[in-house]
């Protein structure tokens, strides 16, 4: 079961940034004709990179207890809306890394990072 976000934690993928990555093939050559290709993952899995902004607060007291404490670091799934369906999924960050954050203008802090969805 994946874990729901905080009351008031908004993250929506901004347009720039936004990068779906199809899903993996393996491709194996054959001696005679065209090489065969099947899915790596039977599963419905996609990982994409995204770009979020959250006010300066919303990144300090809903963010980050949330990626740290309720996600461990991370490593758990977390209950999100597909950017481009607006389908109800399961997420989770990507890799071993912590969202890079960046403060800019406005009081706000950008987040890049990579996730993994699955259906």
């Amino acid at each position: 079961m994946a874990v729901s976000l905080p009351e008031g934690l908004v993250l929506r993928a901004l347009r720039e940034g936004f990068a779906a990555q199809p899903k993996p093939l393996l491709v194996s050559e054959v001696d005679v004709g065209d090489a065969r290709q099947r899915p790596l993952h039977t599963g419905k899995r996609e990982s994409f990179s995204a770009v979020f902004r959250l006010k300066r607060s919303d990144y300090t007291t809903l963010f980050v207890p949330f990626w740290r404490d309720d996600l461990g670091r991370g490593a758990l799934w977390f209950d999100w809306t597909h950017p481009l369906t607006g389908v109800a999924v399961e997420a989770q960050f990507a890799g071993a890394t912590q969202p890079q954050a960046v403060p800019i203008a406005g009081g706000r802090v950008q987040l890049t990072c990579r996730l993994n969805i699955r259906f």
